[in-house]
């Protein structure tokens, strides 16, 4: 995990951005939880994509793709916004400049609806499956002078800056640190009522905003240590507002109380991210059904007058049907998180071998 890390602020220094999101376990756990949430029509479609790539095996790992050498499309990992902003504006989803994280997300979600060809729907997997991940992690909806608080250091036991410690070190340290475990763990806690919560009408630059919104004010909380509040600002220090690039640094004492304090966002972000994930993937590879579908054989001819008012009664709207696919998705995952939490129960009545 460590070497991940690492790995990351050395991309920094090439990129000039924020080091990468959640680390490789991060988006392994997120990208985890997105994949139990498919529908088993959409499962196959992300599973038939993942064994055209000729790196990955698994749709989790491929989500760290986006912060392999080269990195892909540096500036869209992160959100950079004004010292003086309080959030972001839905005319404005990219305040500093453009592109970046979330219109990497909505560009992404639109072509991977449209597009016909297998290879470019696998390169759109992958990058959507980083991004819904980054916008999730707060220090990537941040500032640019501190470089998402990469320009704040830290002391053990994560021994790097403020940055990495919301990357990777609260998560292994505080939460786990095998992916697919954890997974499992944070999906058992998520209910029908959390999914219906996360999941918008309709997924698109409002929704996604929203987001973002989300991990800016958990970035502003004071608990968080990464900025100050003054004269309607949030300043990197009480007397100085902006990182100048060279210099000292400030220092946050992220010891084990602050690991501890922050694990339980964490493990919100992350199973936020799954889910909404696994929304998108639905909504994306979902078959688009006519107009109008009538779901019983048409009258024979000669059928008496109230046979056919009833075959025109049962006909659905695009909207009717689509609202009818979304809820067997819930019951779908309700299904899911139920046979999971059976097959647990039986494991822990099952006698010690002897």
């Amino acid at each position: 995990m460590r070497s991940c890390v690492y790995s990351g602020l050395l991309l920094l220094l090439a990129s000039g951005g924020p080091a990468m999101a959640w680390g490789d376990l991060g988006h392994e756990v997120v990208c985890e939880i997105a994949f139990k949430e498919l529908t088993p029509q959409v499962r196959n479609k992300v599973t038939s994509l993942i064994h055209l790539d000729p790196e990955f095996r698994r749709f989790a790992k491929s989500c760290t793709w986006p912060d392999g050498e080269p990195r892909i499309r540096p500036s869209e990992h992160y959100v950079n916004v004004p010292r003086s902003a309080k959030k972001l504006e839905i005319s404005t989803p990219c305040p500093v400049a453009a592109p970046c994280l979330v219109t990497a997300i909505d560009n992404d979600m639109r072509d991977l609806a449209l597009s016909p060809d297998e290879s470019d729907q696998l390169r759109l997997l992958k990058s959507l499956g980083h991004w819904v991940g980054d916008i999730h992690q707060p220090l990537h909806v941040s500032f640019e002078d501190d470089r998402g608080a990469n320009k704040i250091d830290v002391d053990a036991p994560c021994d790097s800056n403020l940055h990495s410690v919301w990357d990777g070190c609260i998560l292994s340290k505080k939460i786990g640190q095998r992916a697919n475990e954890i997974a499992i763990e944070l999906r058992a806690e998520i209910t029908q009522q959390d999914r219906d919560q996360w999941i918008p009408g309709k997924i698109n630059m409002g929704a996604i905003v929203g987001w973002a919104n989300e991990s800016f004010a958990i970035a502003l909380d004071p608990n968080v240590q990464y900025c100050v509040q003054k004269q309607g600002e949030c300043w990197y220090t009480p007397n100085q507002k902006t990182y100048p690039g060279t210099g000292p640094k400030k220092k946050v004492d992220a010891n084990d109380a602050y690991l501890s304090l922050h694990a339980p966002t964490v493990r919100k972000q992350l199973k936020m991210a799954g889910v909404r994930l696994g929304a998108v993937l639905n909504a994306a590879f979902a078959p688009a059904p006519p107009t109008d579908i009538a779901l019983v054989p048409a009258p024979r001819a000669g059928a008496p007058a109230v046979d056919r008012e009833r075959a025109q009664m049962v006909a659905v709207s695009n909207e009717q049907w689509q609202a009818l696919l979304i809820r067997l998705d819930r019951l779908t995952g309700a299904l899911q998180t139920l046979t999971e939490e059976l097959r647990h129960s039986r494991a822990d009545r099952q006698p010690p071998r002897q």
